[in-house]
């Protein structure tokens, strides 16, 4: 009554890497599943709605957005925020990310280079 095992032959091991890392895959998925424009951006309408309006008025004066400043703990949308006003001012983004000095806390700024309107 015993069983016969498999050959170990047959089997093929993949090596599993495990990182914290995006993968390209998981960076295609987050692009895709990210907002891109504010009208597709769900949530928090009072920053919204200021945001529309700060949007409406630069692009009006032919100018870069003033200098605007999110902050707040991991979640709560800020890069996405950040990715938008970018993708709306048809500008580049730079993000940075640098110790806060408070302990592990990390502060984020991203700034959005000047287009030529």
């Amino acid at each position: 009554m015993s069983q016969t095992m498999p050959e170990a032959a047959n089997t093929v091991e993949v090596p599993r890497e495990i990182s914290g890392a995006a993968t390209p895959e998981d960076q295609a998925a987050e692009l895709s599943l990210r907002p891109r424009r504010l009208d597709e951006y769900i949530g928090q309408p009072k920053i919204t709605t200021n945001l529309r309006i700060f949007l409406r008025a630069a692009k009006g004066r032919r100018e870069a957005l003033d200098h605007t400043l999110f902050f707040g703990p991991p979640g709560l949308g800020k890069t996405t925020l950040s990715q938008i006003i970018a993708q709306e001012m048809d500008a580049p983004l730079k993000s940075v990310s640098a110790p806060s000095g408070r302990g592990r806390r990390r502060a984020q700024s991203s700034s959005i280079c000047r287009s030529s309107l």
